[in-house]
């Protein structure tokens, strides 16, 4: 224990770091910084590890979350803290679980927040009350700290929950490890001889529903050194870095907008874009009678559309069939059927369905027609990407909606706003009565959007799907070279395709 000249706190010098330490607070006193600008990254090591040592390169003295990550300018506004507990594996008496230790964890980040003084003797500069937490953590509870905080009726316990922006774990068992293996490990404590798989892929990943397969990272090392780097060009500590810039960039955007507040500009904008009542549109649409059509749900094609990555090809499904076929009615049921999907599994806020029907108004028959459509719709639910339309109406006005070539780049840039989506679904009725040389036009700016998707594979991009129907002609199946397609013969009966 010493004391400081000018602290009012004293210092203690620590070598198990249990509770909160705080490595780094890029927030200067002189910045005056809005509420919930402070981005706090808490690092948690796994059970029966050393807080600090966790993350500790295998040689040297360089620790990555003190000493690489604050030199990175993403993090200029953001605090590292390391949080420690006692839990050895052996010999261990403690009947704690792992819901007791996630209790105390957010007791102490509660702590953190109501008492910022807590921090300023160590960080020497004042800092703001209200941050987001980019939880990062291996080996550890990581459902048991969101169980908790969901469970308990503490707005404190809800205000930690909903701060946090991201989720790094590092070979985490969410679900469950070769105990057999493990307490060979923990009663002979040697890290010798023979390598033992204690984590499967499976088990490592899948931490919550539906989890996304670019969420899901292949790092070439092993379960000890996933979190240890020896400099800055270590290529897994890239990748790491990447992910928290994204978490850092994420916390940093403004809060959601509503329509109510938008500016005269905008709604001016946004009412320039408006095609129909999309309500009245798809409401309009016989509703198929209640038990049918659920053959669709079970089709291959349609499952693997549905459920697979962008990254496996399966952005497209087209489904044709002649004249009275039920498209429209099947376009209706399926678009209702993947909003239900979403729903159930908690993906709606930043997954969204959008939908574009036969509209027997001829002035509505365009391409034009169907991208402004889309766009319109897809303020209306996520109205912040009404920027990447603005400097666009600002220098064009109302010729804005004339250009097909700007009205294109803008819808490309909305959907991949990461921020604001992690997925979009098209579902276009009728594609065979878009006029026919402004749906050539769409089908070969669609080729290449997902052309080039597929050759950059870039992980951090918004997925989208495009489900569409029409009558089968050679033409729209050649411009529109569909990953799966359902044939309809009769009502009833479907003859798959690919």
């Amino acid at each position: 224990m010493a004391n400081f000249e000018g602290l009012e706190s004293e210092v203690f010098v620590d070598s198990d770091f249990y509770g909160i330490t705080p490595l780094y607070s890029g927030a200067e006193p002189s910045i005056d910084l809005k509420p919930n600008s402070i981005k706090s990254i808490v690092g948690v090591p796994g059970l029966g590890s050393h807080a600090f040592g966790t993350w500790k390169g295998r040689s040297g003295y360089k620790m990555w979350l003190r000493d690489f990550l604050p030199k990175d300018k993403s993090m200029k506004n953001s605090r590292i803290l390391l949080y420690g507990y006692r839990l050895d594996l052996k010999d261990n008496s403690s009947h704690d679980s792992i819901h007791e230790h996630a209790r105390r964890l957010l007791i102490e980040l509660q702590h953190v927040r109501s008492e910022p003084k807590v921090l300023e003797a160590f960080f020497l500069k004042k800092t703001d009350r209200s941050f987001h937490l980019p939880l990062f953590w291996r080996r550890f509870g990581q459902k048991a700290l969101a169980d908790d905080a969901l469970a308990l009726n503490s707005e404190a316990d809800q205000a930690i929950f909903r701060s946090c922006v991201g989720l790094l774990s590092f070979g985490v068992p969410n679900r469950g490890l070769n105990t057999a293996y493990l307490l060979s490990l923990v009663n002979t404590q040697l890290r010798t001889g023979p390598l033992l798989r204690l984590v499967t892929m499976e088990f490592a990943t899948c931490s919550v529903p539906d989890e996304a397969f670019h969420d899901q990272i292949s790092l070439d090392t092993d379960h000890s050194d996933i979190v240890k780097y020896n400099n800055q060009s270590d290529s897994t500590y890239i990748t790491v870095l990447k992910r928290l810039r994204e978490c850092v960039t994420q916390s940093s955007q403004p809060s959601i907008r509503k329509i109510t507040d938008f500016t005269e500009d905008e709604k001016k904008c946004l009412q320039n874009l408006y095609q129909a009542d999309y309500t009245t549109c798809q409401s309009d649409v016989t509703k198929n009678n209640p038990g049918t059509l659920q053959w669709v749900l079970q089709h291959e094609n349609y499952r693997n559309w549905l459920y697979h990555d962008d990254g496996d090809d399966s952005q497209l499904l087209w489904i044709s069939g002649n004249p009275g076929r039920g498209k429209t009615v099947l376009a209706k049921f399926l678009l209702e059927s993947i909003e239900i999907y979403l729903t159930e599994r908690g993906l709606n806020q930043k997954h969204h369905v959008l939908y574009f029907f036969d509209d027997k108004d001829i002035r509505r028959k365009s391409a034009m027609s169907l991208l402004k459509a889309f766009l319109h719709q897809l303020i209306i639910l996520v109205p912040n990407l009404i920027s990447h339309v603005m400097p666009h109406y600002l220098s064009q006005g109302d010729k804005l909606v004339q250009s097909w070539g700007t009205l294109w780049s803008i819808f490309c840039s909305a959907t991949a706003d990461r921020t604001s989506l992690d997925g979009v679904y098209l579902v276009v009725d009728a594609l065979d009565e878009c006029e026919e040389s402004s749906r050539e036009l769409l089908l070969k700016d669609s080729e290449q959007f997902f052309n080039l998707q597929s050759s950059t594979k870039n992980l951090d991009s918004t997925f989208l799907k495009v489900l569409a129907t029409s009558r089968p002609y050679p033409n729209i199946e050649t411009l529109l070279k569909p990953a799966f397609c359902i044939r309809l013969k009769t009502e009833n009966n479907e003859e798959k395709h690919k």
